[in-house]
């Protein structure tokens, strides 16, 4: 692959980065934190947002999962951006795989926004409400 295709590749990944990380964190969510939570500096989440540089592929998976987004998407940009189903294991340890709807994924999505703390205390909520 020439040095241009390369770049190509680069850029386009880091557009798809850039638009998953509006979507997960509007303006409240710091860079130093998102690379927190993607186990990387923030210099190494600036250099896949700006096109230097991509995450190794053993990252994608987390990166992808962390943002909600699709692990095909995010890569290489096949397929849709969300993902549209959640794997839930329920009291039995059985593991299903279930629909969600719109306005949940818009749920979660806010919900990974918060910070850990506050996750805790919206977990804690739901569980009261019950």
């Amino acid at each position: 692959m020439s040095y241009y295709q390369k770049q190509y590749v680069r850029d386009e990944f880091a557009d798809r980065l850039s638009q998953a990380l509006k979507m997960y964190s509007g303006r409240r969510t710091s860079k130093t934190v998102i690379s927190k939570r993607f186990g990387v500096t923030r210099q190494a989440l600036n250099r896949w947002m700006t096109g230097e540089t991509m995450p190794h592929q053993a990252r994608m998976p987390n990166i992808a999962e962390t943002l909600g987004v699709s692990l095909a998407w995010l890569r290489d940009g096949t397929g849709e951006m969300l993902v549209d189903r959640a794997v839930v294991i329920d009291e039995k340890n059985k593991i299903a795989i279930i629909n969600i709807t719109p306005q949940e994924r818009d749920v979660l999505l806010e919900y990974r926004k918060l910070e850990h703390s506050l996750q805790d205390a919206a977990r804690q909520l739901i569980k009261n409400l019950q």
